[in-house]
């Protein structure tokens, strides 16, 4: 019996199944597949062998090694049955437990064993017992990092070698088709609006006139006079820039700067490609190449320099405007053996604000010698002043009177910067030197920057413009800042117009500037085949020129043969992928029914994947081009047809000058205009003043202030009569601009009232300040896109006006007045004082405060215990309807508290219960009215009579509501007509 027991216990493995010859043992462990269980079921059977004592040393190492077994298979449960199907195997001379069943003879030789050999057995298992626990935990670790390594190398693998393709080739389609709707919608429009043509616009939009400079006329022949001096102030320098078109500055850059600079563009020169250079005039033995701002550090340091200088960067921005914006930055190296250019603006005058000032940007570049440059070596030549003529070809005056801003007494030095009008005309002039160095002189070109609502303005005509492409719609500060404000990809980002950061301006970005070179044929482009061999798009990517087409139909042409491309590409990307599921499924199928279930679940979580990778790329394509194109005021004008439209298409008739004929005008012409009264215009808004006859007029004006104050009334008028029978004399006339851009003459008591109020101005600074606000005001209203801006804001400046310069004494230039005056016993504009501060309309400004000071009055403006500016309401009990309205109503708006003509809008503003702020249909808001002025809007009724405009700016018309269809209404006018009109260009007048 003892011997069956052992021959039992020899029947046993290591994994808990028994190799005995009793079938019901068999059947009972194979039964239980839980291998715990039959180790339990094992030691059972081991200590029920009656004929074995359980103390014996035998049945002792029986047990550990069943103790083993059981560690064993908890590591493999931990390891998640990775080694389920081995079977571990116990070295023979640590597991005395295990017999040969084939060798009788060692079984007789263990059983008969010594008991102290057995001891010594068992205290060796028990000793190894624990390292060989130590062993299974390290080699089951070491098994779970090799499958988490086997793992991300798995994931790796997909990643790069399915997801990323096809998410690569799905973003390529998805941009193309974001392309080929943006030029659907937006940039094909654009380039239709930046068309510049001369029925469009050369006539209606001129502010200046076609002035040819004679032989001889510049205004200064000294280059002496062209150096700013250290005490100059800010006003000077411009001053300086609007007379002579071309100011010098000294040590913009620190001769360490200018050096470190210059070695690194002459090794940039040596090793140019042709693709990065830049044509310029008379280009043997000169050259020119596009810079990064961050190209390299003395690039960087020349930039920030420029920007910190402290009388260069407050001129700048007070001639080109705040944080002016980047249009060309580049370097011109001239060697020995350099012919002179000829004499040339970067400009012309057909498409420059000389004469357009709404329509086309002034442009203002900065010429910095790196090296010290004298007149032999090619120092550039100038003629001051004459950045305002309009002559295609000055080359007679320049030759004669031109100059170099080096001579034999001057040395352009190193880091001195010339800062020039792009309209001047200047040169190149010849390198002739054998001796010298090589010239090299650091360009920087700015403009001012974008407008984000409301600009018309483009590039200059005729320019080069030289920047690198990720270089546009940067500005100043950017520059200034270079190392951490242009970085990749943000600044081609930023070229592109798709984004900038938070507290950044807009440049000029590369889109816009191209479509306007495009456009205007007069910027860089003549045609299609000269386009494509400027740009620097792949040749793969751009289609065959046909002949006759247009910017417009090659660049659809182009976006629709990337689209259906990238569309190809991704759908053969698919159906491949597909395709390679469809065939290893197949293959399961046919030979591993069990393979084949793990297929189906791969392909079921990859298709998962793929879907929802899909659908995450296309909702963030959507949000982005719903937040950077949509929701931007760039689109909102196209979609509105007000982006790049005439500036001044929507003034009014003048009666009192439509009569008149036009006068020619010449330099000695007196200049009297509202067309520059636009203070994004900045340094522009002066560009009257700075006419040789008004120049000559101020100046006779300014040489009387001194004995204005003692003369009364009487003598004052006699000073004025003075003034203009001498400027007549001189053969001076006095013209205005008409509302056609038509220089028509004044009257000579029109030109005697002018020159009055001239000289009440210009002794009185406070009047002129107001003057020159409310002028402001005037033409962005006169020349305003709304109806009702023009109608009644015009009206309401000019009494409140009169009323100032009536308290002054001041006589009333009327020449810009509209017919129709203010009826102030209409008025029902509220005016009430505010306990917290907010913003002022001027004609409360004016009203209630320089009206006393006009009058000497000791009335203080500024704190009061609850308000800023007092303001007065009307209606000082809140009415029933106020307390009714809410923010975001729907309301009729009695237009600026006057007259009976109420226009639909919505509620913006409610604020102490009863002044209320309204937007009109049509985009006007109209601020601070009281309760009675606002109304409930109830919908326009068939049969109402009604006012309509059939046209945008068109005047209303007195009609008969007949159908309603929707937001459009058909109206019967008088004359029985009927007409289809939309809701906004409807008013009621009770």
């Amino acid at each position: 019996m003892k011997m069956k027991c052992e021959n039992d216990i020899n029947g046993a493995n290591v994994n808990g199944e028994m190799k005995s010859s009793t079938p019901e043992r068999n059947s009972n462990l194979h039964s239980n597949s839980d291998p715990n269980k039959q180790i339990d079921l094992l030691r059972h059977e081991l200590l029920s062998c009656p004929d074995l004592d359980p103390d014996c040393e035998a049945m002792q190492l029986a047990l550990a090694s069943l103790e083993d077994v059981r560690a064993i298979v908890g590591m493999q449960v931990q390891m998640k049955h990775q080694y389920q199907h081995q079977q571990p195997a116990i070295h023979p001379s640590k597991s005395p437990m295990i017999f040969s069943a084939a060798d009788p003879a060692a079984n007789s030789t263990s059983t008969s064993t010594s008991s102290t050999a057995t001891n010594d057995k068992v205290k060796t298992v028990n000793s190894n017992a624990p390292s060989r626990n130590s062993n299974v935990n390290t080699n089951a670790n070491a098994n779970i990092n090799k499958k988490k390594s086997r793992s991300i190398i798995k994931i790796l693998i997909r990643t790069l070698l399915v997801d990323l393709p096809l998410i690569t080739l799905f973003v390529a389609s998805l941009s193309t088709g974001c392309l080929s709707l943006l030029y659907k919608d937006y940039l094909g429009p654009q380039l239709d609006y930046m068309k510049y043509t001369d029925k469009k616009n050369r006539t209606h939009d001129l502010t200046y006139y076609h002035r040819v400079c004679p032989l001889g006329q510049m205004s200064t022949t000294d280059v002496a006079d062209l150096y700013i001096g250290d005490d100059f102030t800010t006003d000077e320098c411009v001053e300086h820039m609007m007379v002579h078109g071309a100011s010098l500055y000294k040590n913009i850059i620190s001769k360490e700067t200018a050096k470190s600079l210059r070695e690194y563009i002459v090794q940039r020169n040596k090793n140019l490609k042709p693709k990065e250079e830049i044509g310029v005039l008379e280009n043997e033995n000169r050259w020119s190449f596009g810079i990064g701002a961050n190209d390299h550090p003395s690039v960087a340091d020349a930039l920030n320099e420029i920007g910190t200088h402290g009388m260069i960067r407050p001129a700048l921005e007070k001639i080109a405007g705040v944080n002016p914006g980047l249009v060309e930055m580049t370097a011109i190296t001239a060697a020995y053996g350099a012919t002179d250019q000829f004499w040339h603006p970067d400009v012309i005058s057909m498409g420059s604000p000389a004469k357009y000032a709404r329509n086309f940007l002034p442009s203002y570049s900065l010429f910095i010698t790196l090296q010290d440059t004298t007149a032999e070596m090619g120092a550039t030549g100038v003629c001051p002043g004459t950045y305002q003529c309009g002559n295609e070809d000055a080359t007679d005056t320049c030759e004669t009177y031109g100059y170099q801003v080096a001579n034999d007494e001057n040395v352009w030095t190193t880091g001195t910067g010339l800062l020039m009008n792009q309209q001047g005309f200047h040169r190149g002039a010849a390198h002739i030197d054998p001796n010298a160095p090589d010239r090299v002189v650091f360009i920087v070109s700015f403009s001012p920057k974008r407008l984000e609502r409301g600009e018309t303005r483009m590039l200059g005509q005729g320019g080069s413009y030289s920047t690198r492409w990720d270089m546009w719609g940067h500005t100043l500060n950017d520059l200034e800042n270079a190392p951490t404000a242009i970085v990749q990809p943000w600044s081609t980002l930023r070229a592109l117009g798709m984004y900038k950061p938070k507290n950044a301006d807009w440049g000029w970005d590369f889109i816009s500037q191209m479509s306007m070179r495009c456009a205007t044929f007069g910027t860089g482009f003549e045609s299609v085949e000269e386009f494509k061999d400027t740009v620097t798009i792949p040749k793969m990517l751009l289609i065959e020129y046909e002949k006759k087409m247009s910017f417009s139909d090659y660049f659809r042409a182009c976006i629709e043969s990337w689209k259906a491309w990238a569309l190809f590409v991704n759908k053969i990307a698919v159906a491949s992928y597909l395709t390679f599921f469809s065939v290893i499924s197949v293959v399961a199928l046919a030979f591993n029914t069990s393979f084949s279930k793990s297929v189906f679940k791969a392909m079921f979580w990859s298709s998962i994947r793929v879907t929802m990778q899909y659908t995450f790329v296309a909702f963030l394509s959507f949000c982005i081009y719903e937040h950077c194109v949509e929701r931007s005021p760039w689109a909102q004008e196209i979609r509105d047809g007000r982006y790049m439209r005439s500036p001044y298409g929507a003034a009014d008739k003048l009666e009192s000058l439509a009569e008149r004929g036009p006068i020619v005008i010449d330099e000695s012409s007196i200049l009297i205009t509202d067309r520059f009264n636009f203070k994004f215009l900045n340094a522009l808004i002066d560009s009257p003043k700075y006419h040789p006859g008004n120049m000559k007029l101020h100046s006779e004006i300014q040489g009387a202030d001194k004995t204005f104050d003692f003369l009364n009334q009487e003598d004052r008028a006699v000073l004025a009569d003075t003034i203009v029978d001498n400027a007549i004399g001189a053969r001076s006339n006095f013209v205005v601009h008409n509302h056609d851009a038509i220089w028509v003459p004044l009257t000579l008591d029109e030109a005697k009232s002018y020159v009055t109020k001239e000289l009440y101005l210009q002794n009185s600074p406070l009047l002129a300040s107001l003057e020159k606000e409310a002028s402001f005001l005037l033409s962005t209203n006169r020349y305003g896109s709304s109806v009702m801006a023009r109608r009644f804001s015009v009206v309401n400046i000019n009494t409140l006006m009169d009323e100032i310069y009536a308290t002054a004494y001041v006589p009333t230039f009327d020449i810009y007045r509209s017919a129709k005056k203010l009826d102030a016993k209409k008025s029902s504009r509220v005016f009430v004082e505010k306990s917290k501060p907010r913003s002022v309309s001027v004609f409360n400004l004016l009203k209630s405060n320089l009206i006393e000071i006009l009058r000497h009055k000791k009335k203080r403006i500024g704190k009061a215990s609850t308000t800023d500016v007092p303001r007065t309401p009307s209606h000082n009990k809140t009415s029933s309807t106020a307390q009714t309205l809410k923010v975001g109503d729907t309301v009729e708006g009695q237009y600026n508290g006057m007259y009976d003509e109420w226009y639909k809008g919505k509620i913006i503003k409610i604020y102490q219960g009863a002044i209320i702020d309204v937007k009109y249909t049509d985009g006007d808001v109209d601020y601070g009215l009281g309760s009675a002025n606002v109304r409930k809007f109830v919908p326009y009724q068939v049969g109402e009579a009604v006012d309509a405009s059939y046209f945008q700016d068109e005047e209303y018309i007195r009609v008969r509501i007949i159908k309603k269809t929707g937001t459009e209404y058909v109206v019967r006018t008088k004359e029985g007509d009927r007409v289809t009109v939309k809701e906004f260009s409807i008013r009621r007048f009770v």
